[in-house]
């Protein structure tokens, strides 16, 4: 049976731009400290998104992993190790599969390496034509464990505008990962020194960081003119 609605088809034949952000908690969105947004570029993005806020972790021993899981597949995880490492070459009906069938091209985004969570293997069986690791792109900006988010956001705003469309790009950030530790020149929030010193204080800065990329990555989108034809989706892993 049909129904139909104000949101039948509106994304029809639109690019989807997934971003999975590492660590992004619910509680940082439209809050401020000592006078600055934690995260402005996400609040801005709520005046004219479809906002979730009670969104429930199922993540268990896989993290990250999981949570590839979960919204490429609707599959719940395993309760002991991880879907990545146990069953990689299972044949899924995923969301990349079926939009690949409707002719979408397929690109997974990663700025770590290619075989984290063994994602080499299982992303060509979650329907991913191409895999842009850490090895696709120039390493200019190396924080923490891998490209930083703001290099690698925009290295791949450059690279989506020559992919053929309509494209599904599952995007997922590396930089606001535990233990929060981002060098000074990265920390842009103006912070009690006793606060900026713990790992709550390190969280901010970094989330703040990796807002400022998203913001940066929209920007770009904007400017090549994809955003007029893209659905983006952006959620904590």
């Amino acid at each position: 049976q049909s129904t139909s609605s104000e949101w039948s088809r509106f994304a029809e034949g639109k690019n989807i731009i997934m971003i999975q952000v590492e660590s992004l908690q619910n509680f940082v969105i439209n809050q401020s400290i000592h006078g600055q947004e934690i995260t402005p570029n996400l609040n801005r993005l709520l005046s004219h998104s479809l906002y979730f806020s009670n969104f429930y972790p199922q993540t268990i021993e896989g993290n990250s992993s999981d949570a590839e899981l979960i919204t490429q597949t609707s599959l719940f995880p395993v309760k002991k190790g991880a879907v990545y490492y146990r069953y990689p070459y299972n044949t899924y009906l995923s969301l990349g599969s079926l939009l690949k069938e409707k002719g979408y091209r397929t690109v997974a985004v990663h700025g770590d390496e290619g075989n984290y969570w063994n994602r080499d293997e299982i992303y060509p069986n979650l329907g991913f034509e191409e895999y842009w690791d850490i090895e696709s792109f120039d390493l200019d900006e190396i924080v923490g464990m891998g490209l930083g988010d703001r290099s690698m956001f925009l290295q791949t705003a450059t690279k989506l505008n020559e992919l053929e469309e309509p494209f599904y790009s599952f995007i997922i950030t590396l930089t606001n990962h535990m233990p929060f530790d981002l060098p000074d020149e990265y920390r842009s929030l103006d912070l009690d020194r006793e606060l900026d010193q713990t790992a709550l204080g390190g969280y901010l800065q970094s989330v703040h960081y990796t807002d400022e990329a998203i913001g940066g990555f929209m920007e770009e989108l904007e400017k090549s003119g994809l955003l007029e034809n893209s659905i983006v989706i952006i959620y904590g892993d």
